[in-house]
């Protein structure tokens, strides 16, 4: 099975029409499930959705041959969420992990987007905690953590337009 999969905010309607109609020439053989997001363009030649959940999300990538796949994919190798463990959340930082976290400050930067990043170094290193006699490389999660951490815009303020342009920025960017 191929599964295809445009994220769940932007369309990408010219792939996934691409995809179906290479469907209906024959061109493609196979099987094909789509995750085709918000979209005007409804797939004629195969089965799809607008949006799966995580954990239909999970089994599709995991059952399937070939993944196709286009901005918005949110997933532990790119962009980590906080975890919310309850149904009500509070936050006062939203701060994601991140490849090439500098990287992606800088781009978000210049689309007038303000990111913070608050722990650098990380605690077991700060001078502070020097006398716990900690060198670097005796914890390596908490190292990595503090070069990938990158805290987004988060305030009452903030709408729904302006949390999708900064979704959008961050998908752009990978």
């Amino acid at each position: 099975m191929i599964f295809l999969t445009v994220g769940t905010l932007f369309p990408f309607d010219r792939l996934v029409k691409s995809v179906d109609n290479a469907v209906a020439e024959g061109l493609i053989k196979q099987k094909v499930f789509a995750q085709i997001g918000k979209t005007s363009f409804k797939p004629r030649n195969m089965q799809y959705v607008e949006v799966l959940d995580k954990k239909s999300f999970d089994e599709k990538v995991a059952d399937a041959d070939y993944l196709v796949g286009h901005a918005g994919i949110v997933n532990d190798e790119c962009v980590r969420l906080p975890v919310v463990r309850t149904e009500r959340h509070i936050f006062n930082q939203y701060v994601i992990r991140v490849p090439r976290r500098d990287e992606l400050k800088e781009s978000l930067q210049e689309a007038s987007i303000g990111t913070e990043i608050y722990y650098p170094v990380p605690m077991h290193l700060q001078e502070c905690f020097s006398y716990l006699g900690y060198k670097p490389g005796d914890l390596p999660e908490s190292e990595k953590a503090a070069q990938e951490t990158l805290a987004l815009p988060v305030y009452p303020e903030v709408g729904d337009e302006q949390a999708e342009y900064v979704v959008k920025c961050i998908a752009d960017f990978y």
